[in-house]
């Protein structure tokens, strides 16, 4: 089919050429054999659906065809026809430029655009026979490989765009002949080295655009040369050093960037560097500027008063440096600025009145400095404020009063300062306020009611002041309210019960206050609550049943030190996943609720200074819990250290036969081996620890038969108690489900009052970790390890995606891969394992090993596959560099860049891999960069990842390095 398809395409090609050589005579020989080469070029194309009209109809000439433009001016032989113009931009083209027959197109070719299609491969050097070419744009597309150096002879060309491709390597010097270039664009790529002093020379540049690339060095001094030069774009590079003096050299700038890089231009963008030095005073020359973009570099000393002379300035973006001083009082001269964000510096003094001249000021942002003295009045006077940001500084006196005249004020954060005095209830007319902050101060007096005006309000922090009276009932017209935080005042009465209108309530902090009466059941309709904090303040009765409908609670649900009675709600176990509960200091009786075991996200709770009695519920959360959690009650008992323990019923008639059931477990889960043990390890002498874990240390047990065991025994207090009681019961119930052979064996196991041990088979060479971290490495060659990798991802796809329900092991390490005398692996260690059962919740408390562990984790209790597939990756990258990534890899952007810098790091302690071997390890390493992902949903499956890497081909001629597999290991092979 596929040779059918092929030959009829070749027969249409001929036939095309035939009938345009017998085209309109008005057509001369240049202009058919310029159709000619395009024809040739589009039957090359994968995609080409726009170009219907490009065919060799006798009723048409080249002329007529889409994206095609013809002149005769250009040519001196008369009339005659010839393409001047091509422009097939976003046309959906697919496939290769090296194809087209560029000689064709010399002598009259000025303008070609590509841009916004599907082109890889190369840019072919002979492009550059087009020595008449006035515009190149071959932007947005998906082209490889160097720039070509050739293309520094096209000195005709005006406009040169080949950003948002994937072109690597150096920016050639002899761009820098291009001297009638006034728009370049490297923009996007993965190029590197320096930016070339050459390009200096380019002295008509208008718009010189290098960011989002790799380039190092400092920026060079010749951008000085480019007088005429209006944008200048480095941001999100790697540049370094000082900003030179030249810079007061471009007059012509209106635009300039710095955040992150350089300052230049009419629009200059270097954020995302890391300059240093000082700003130079000669940037006050640069008089056309509108906007001065410096922010998150490492600039530093003062703000130079020259800035003030740049008079068409509308934005000044001088953030997070190190920039030191007063703010110059010279910027009163800047009377079109409309954004003012001088934050996260170091800057002192007083905030000069002159800033507020500009009528046209409407963003005012010095928040993280050390500003102080009183704010100018002269705020006052602006109408068009939209946000003014001044927290975390010493300001003092009071606040203002007539900020809200223009009625479009969005924010206002004055927190974290001195100032004193009350609330404005002019601020109620800020009708497009959607953010309040005023804590931390020093403010006295009521809140007023008017703020129940503020219907557009989404959040409002007045905590650590000093506030009186009650909370307004006017808030219940605060719908869009999603934060409130009114702790730490004095603020009295009771809570109002309109608060349960606001259904947009995702934190409420109402702690530390001197409020009464009953906590409203009303509160039970916030259901998108995630904090509820009431702590500290008087509220009586019983915590309502409603409360328990707050399922969405998960920071924190804090009652503590009130004067709250009645039992707990047994439906508090909804809560799923709630992290820290804390009912201390309270008149709370009854029994704590069993259901609070199945609370898998609690990782704090405290009930302590109450009247509860009973059993403390037997889970993981509660054998850990320290006693003092639990103190200071009527009668709690249990598995906490430090409580007494409860006596069961049956134990009180007969004080042996609780003993004389642990025995009978011995019995069936060790019959004639039990003994065997304790003799082969001398009971657990530490002569025969070969491995210390969380839950239990492994002993090696050889027995009188010759057999060799390892034994773990489950870590217990000193009065015989297993601390570690769930881990056990995990362990048991995750290798009774499971057999496989990269999964350790499970041998037997005891449970006594004495000793909680399990058998499994003994692993010669113990734990890749402590391999990995050994002269031994070496015996790992890059065979055994890509081995080593499968065995982990066959393990670990059977237990995801074989087992019902699909077992999560929750602490893929390298210390829990043991290795046989053959180097095959198995995965061990299954004391916190989940079986993820359909009906169940699947939340749970934080598990794992820190460095191997998702960083989803850091916020959602959510167990899920992705958890071990992250910790795999991360195995796999150790396996692969010989020590744990740390936060090397997460530093680097691109999925190439990681690629990369893993190749140049893998381990030095072995040879580089020959290429039989070398694109198995390409596709490990690839796999495992998949693999740790930030977003879960981006991570592969375990089964995806092991029919990868079980199906990846040995390539079987020589390749001269590892690093030239990226060229021939095809990559879209592997993608997941």
């Amino acid at each position: 089919m596929a040779s059918q398809y092929s030959y009829n395409q070749t027969f249409l090609f001929i036939i095309s050429v035939l009938l345009l050589v017998l085209i309109s005579s008005s057509a001369g020989s240049l202009l058919e054999s310029q159709g000619i080469a395009l024809l040739s070029w589009k039957s090359t194309l994968r995609s080409h659906q726009f170009l219907h009209s490009w065919n060799s109809n006798s009723n048409s000439t080249p002329c007529n065809w889409t994206g095609i433009t013809c002149d005769a001016a250009v040519i001196r032989r008369g009339r005659d026809l010839v393409i001047t113009q091509i422009n097939l931009s976003g046309m959906s083209l697919a496939g290769q430029l090296d194809a087209l027959n560029f000689s064709a197109l010399e002598s009259s070719l000025l303008h070609l655009n590509l841009s916004y299609n599907q082109l890889n491969g190369s840019i072919p050097p002979t492009i550059s026979i087009l020595s008449k070419l006035i515009v190149l744009d071959l932007s947005v597309n998906q082209l490889s490989s160097n720039i070509p150096v050739e293309i520094g002879s096209m000195k005709r060309l005006k406009t040169l765009d080949l950003g948002q491709n994937k072109l690597k390597g150096l920016i050639p010097l002899e761009l820098g002949n291009l001297v009638n270039l006034v728009y370049i664009s490297l923009d996007n790529n993965t190029l590197t080295g320096v930016v070339p002093s050459s390009l200096g020379n380019l002295t008509k540049l208008q718009t010189f655009n290098l960011p989002n690339n790799h380039l190092i060095g400092s920026i060079p001094s010749s951008p000085g040369n480019l007088t005429k030069l209006n944008n200048f774009h480095l941001y999100s590079n790697q540049l370094s050093g000082s900003i030179s003096s030249e810079i007061g050299n471009l007059i012509q700038l209106t635009n300039i960037d710095l955040y992150g890089n350089l300052t230049n231009l009419d629009f200059l963008s270097l954020f995302g560097n890391q300059l240093s030095g000082s700003i130079p005073h000669e940037i006050g020359n640069l008089i056309q500027l509108i906007d001065l973009e410096l922010f998150t570099n490492n600039l530093t000393g003062p703000i130079p008063s020259s800035i003030g002379k740049l008079t068409k300035l509308n934005n000044l973006y001088l953030w997070g440096n190190k920039l030191s001083g007063f703010i110059p009082s010279t910027f009163g001269n800047m009377t079109q600025l409309t954004s003012l964000i001088l934050c996260q510096n170091q800057l002192s003094g007083l905030i000069p009145p002159s800033l507020f001249v500009s009528k046209n000021l409407n963003d005012l942002r010095l928040f993280d400095n050390h500003l102080s003295g009183p704010l100018p009045p002269e705020m006052n006077n602006i109408t068009g404020w939209t946000s003014i940001q001044l927290f975390d500084n010493i300001l003092s006196g009071y606040l203002p009063s007539n900020i809200c005249k223009g009625g479009v004020l969005q924010k206002l954060i004055l927190a974290h300062n001195k100032f004193q005095g009350t609330l404005s209830p002019d601020w109620g007319k800020c009708n497009n306020l959607t953010f309040m902050g005023i804590s931390s101060n020093k403010i006295t007096g009521v809140i007023p009611h008017e703020f129940g005006q503020l219907i557009k309000l989404g959040k409002l922090d007045l905590s650590s002041n000093y506030l009186q009276g009650e909370i307004p009932k006017s808030f219940s017209n605060l719908a869009h309210l999603y934060n409130l935080s009114l702790g730490n005042n004095e603020l009295v009465g009771e809570i109002p019960t309109v608060f349960g209108e606001l259904t947009n309530l995702e934190l409420l902090d109402l702690s530390s206050n001197k409020l009464t009466r009953r906590i409203p059941y009303q509160m039970g309709n916030c259901l998108k609550l995630r904090l509820l904090m009431l702590n500290n303040n008087n509220l009586s009765g019983s915590i309502p049943a409603e409360i328990t409908n707050l399922i969405n609670l998960q920071e924190a649900l804090d009652l503590s030190k009130n004067k709250l009675s009645g039992r707990i709600p047994t439906q508090i176990s909804k809560l799923v996943m709630l992290q820290s509960l804390n009912l201390s200091h309270n008149n709370l009786s009854g029994n704590l609720p069993s259901s609070l075991s199945d609370m898998s996200s609690l990782s704090f709770i405290d009930v302590s200074y109450n009247e509860l009695e009973g059993v403390v519920p037997n889970s993981r959360l509660f054998q850990k819990a320290p006693a003092k959690w639990f103190a200071h009650n009527k009668g709690l008992c249990g598995v906490v250290k430090g409580l007494p323990q409860c006596i069961p019923f049956y134990a009180r008639k007969d004080g042996g036969r609780k003993h004389h059931i642990a025995i009978i477990l011995v019995v069936i889960a060790f019959v004639g081996t039990y003994q065997n043990i304790i003799d082969a390890t001398k009971d657990f002498s530490s002569k025969y620890c070969i491995g210390t874990g969380a839950f239990g240390s492994v002993y090696k047990a050889e027995l009188s038969s010759g057999e060799i065991l390892a034994v773990k025994k489950i870590h217990s207090l000193e009065d015989g108690n297993t601390l570690n009681e769930q881990a056990f019961q995990n362990e048991i119930h995750a290798l009774t489900q499971i057999r496989h052979r990269n999964i350790v064996k499970l041998y037997g196991f005891c449970s006594s009052a004495i000793h909680k041990f399990i058998v499994y088979e003994y692993m010669e060479r113990g734990s890749l970790g402590s391999i990995l971290g050994s002269e031994t490495a070496i015996e790992l060659d890059w065979v055994k390890r890509v081995d080593i990798i499968k065995d982990i991802a066959r393990a670990l796809s059977y237990m995801h995606h074989d087992c019902v329900p699909p077992i999560v092991h929750r602490d893929i390490t390298s210390n829990n891969i043991l290795l046989d005398s053959e180097f095959n692996a198995c995965i061990s260690d299954f004391g916190i394992a989940r079986l993820l059962k359909p009906e169940s919740s699947n939340w749970s408390m934080l598990a794992g090993t820190y460095g191997y562990m998702a960083p989803e984790l850091a916020y959602t209790m959510r167990v899920t596959t992705n958890c071990d597939v992250y910790s795999f990756g991360v195995v796999t990258l150790e396996l692969l560099l010989g020590y744990h990534p740390g936060d090397l890899i997460s530093n680097l952007s691109s999925l190439l860049d990681k690629i990369s810098f893993v190749k140049d790091e893998l381990d030095q302690r072995l040879s580089l891999p020959v290429p039989q071997v070398a694109c198995q390890v390409v596709v490990a390493l690839i796999l495992a960069l998949c693999c740790v992902e930030s977003l879960p949903v981006s991570r592969p499956t375990m089964k995806n990842v092991f029919e990868k890497l079980k199906t990846v081909k040995v390539v079987p001629h020589l390749i001269p390095s590892l690093g030239d597999q990226l060229k021939w290991c095809d990559l879209m092979d592997i993608k997941i």
